[in-house]
């Protein structure tokens, strides 16, 4: 008769378990693994230790979000200020003839034409032509152009190169750029870059879990057969996200 199996002579050795023995009450009895995992992440000290941990990088995400904000608003004022300037910085009148009057040779005056500021030198009394400047009604007066992509994985999203736009089908201006998680942990968050034709011309952006993340006026030219692209560089570690929601709008030229 084979001698009886106890607790001090096992021979069979695992890193993993089914099931353990264990005492409740005053009785001993099984408990499953998983439940035990359960038990431990919702009481006593490892569940003080996630809980703290979670309050932490709660803490941390909302500062980042925070300060990304605010060094993008103010990105966003230094390039309206530059436009500003290039608007501003050469005198506006109602004709060419009024232009070339009331200008030194040499220097520089604009005229309204249209959806457009039309930008001339005067040289020697003829006004030479030296730039286009589109204004607030020309993007307005665009037809509308809009690319997305919805990144889904129930396992998680992956830090990556998504396509919104493999090739664009005409050439437009990009104005308007939205992303949102709209699936996974609520202390989820991702820093995405938007990419035309391979280069990154926004971002990068941090999007956490909640409203979409909107960045309006843009000016990013797209030209037809070029890439629209968003590139996830980086992503909460906290837990997986599972869906986000990229959306780019602009108009066609």
């Amino acid at each position: 008769m084979n001698a009886p199996v106890s607790t001090t002579n096992l021979s069979i050795k695992t890193a993993l378990s089914d099931e353990l023995v264990v005492n409740r009450d005053g009785s001993t009895a099984l408990q499953s693994t998983a439940d035990l995992a359960i038990q431990l992440a919702n009481q006593g000290a490892v569940a003080d230790g996630f809980s703290a941990a979670s309050q932490d990088a709660t803490a941390k995400v909302a500062v980042e979000v925070q300060n990304r904000t605010a060094a993008d608003a103010e990105l966003s004022g230094r390039i309206d200020s530059v436009a500003s300037i290039a608007y501003s910085s050469t005198n506006t009148y109602e004709s060419i003839a009024a232009g070339l009057a009331a200008t030194p040779n040499g220097q520089q005056f604009q005229v309204p034409s249209g959806t457009q500021v039309v930008r001339y030198r005067n040289d020697n009394g003829v006004a030479v032509e030296t730039a286009r400047l589109p204004t607030a009604a020309f993007f307005s007066a665009l037809p509308l152009l809009e690319y997305g992509v919805s990144i889904y994985n129930e396992a998680g999203v992956s830090i990556g190169e998504y396509y919104a736009s493999r090739s664009a089908d005409v050439a437009g201006v990009l104005r308007r750029f939205s992303t949102e998680i709209v699936s996974g942990s609520i202390l989820g968050w991702a820093d995405v870059y938007l990419e035309v034709g391979n280069r990154p011309v926004s971002g990068p952006h941090r999007v956490a879990f909640g409203p979409p993340l909107v960045m309006e006026g843009l000016a990013i030219p797209l030209l037809a057969g070029e890439a629209v692209t968003v590139s996830i560089v980086d992503l909460s570690g906290l837990s997986d996200i599972n869906e986000i929601v990229i959306s780019v709008y602009g108009g066609i030229l």
